[in-house]
């Protein structure tokens, strides 16, 4: 029993790239399929409906990213001095346990 978990577990996580792709399209798939069938019934042709939807989220994504931008490239500049004041704060927790 163990050594089928264990295979299966292997298998899982050797296809998890192909996997994780169709996972996404098939989640995607579904969540726009109610705006697309919604356009549908106002007379929207399928290929426009597609469109509209491919644009909304592209615009989504495009924004999000610009919304992100400029704090992570704070983050990333800032980072070595983060990282050095942390280990300072740890340094003292370890030396006030010891």
């Amino acid at each position: 029993m163990a050594a089928l978990v264990f295979a299966l577990v292997s298998a899982l996580r050797l296809a998890e790239a192909v996997l994780v792709p169709i996972c996404i399209a098939i989640f995607i798939a579904i969540l726009l399929h109610l705006p697309l069938k919604a356009l549908q019934k106002r007379g929207v042709p399928r290929f426009a409906s597609v469109g509209l939807l491919t644009g909304f989220i592209i615009t989504i994504t495009l924004l999000f990213g610009f919304y992100v931008l400029e704090p992570a490239q704070r983050l990333a500049s800032d980072y070595p001095a983060m990282l050095s004041e942390l280990r300072g704060k740890l340094q003292t927790v370890q030396s006030s346990l010891s």
